[in-house]
């Protein structure tokens, strides 16, 4: 695996910029996306008797939130992306299908079809480490007399 520098920094993996956006811009966590060309993203289900694929076309206009890389993790590679896309404004009903797409992951090879619209404002919460959760402390027991 190959690590870029920029200005002194580790930019992570050179693959990171081998499928840019419509914009030249970085596919990564958190940032806002819109449909600039026509493309298939893929919703998955997957049950205990196997993986059903629906291919969904997503139409120019779409625009909607990387969840994160298929790669897991803080380092960028031009893994798949999970995008939940927003339904558009004229929607007021989605009769019971939820108000967005849901999760759907689009190929690295599509990320030309989208335009990034804004970079994250902050770290997503699946990159942050939950805090601690405080356990209460017990109650004393009683001392037994004899």
């Amino acid at each position: 695996r190959m690590i870029g520098f920029y200005g002194g920094r580790d930019r992570g993996p050179v693959t990171q910029w081998l499928r840019p956006s419509n914009n030249s811009q970085v596919i990564r966590s958190g940032v806002r996306v819109r449909v600039v060309e026509e493309l298939l993203a893929y919703k998955f289900e997957f049950y205990s008797d196997g993986l059903t694929t629906f291919p969904t076309p997503m139409p120019i206009g779409m625009n909607g939130t990387v969840v994160f890389m298929m790669n897991i993790g803080k380092v960028v590679n031009t893994g798949s992306a999970v995008i939940v896309f927003d339904l558009p404004a004229s929607w007021t009903k989605s009769h019971d299908g939820g108000m967005s797409t849901g999760p759907l992951e689009v190929a690295a090879d599509s990320f030309g079809s989208l335009e990034v619209v804004a970079a994250p404002a902050s770290p997503l919460a699946c990159e942050t480490p939950p805090a601690p959760l405080a356990v209460p402390a017990l109650p004393t027991p009683p001392l037994a007399t004899v």
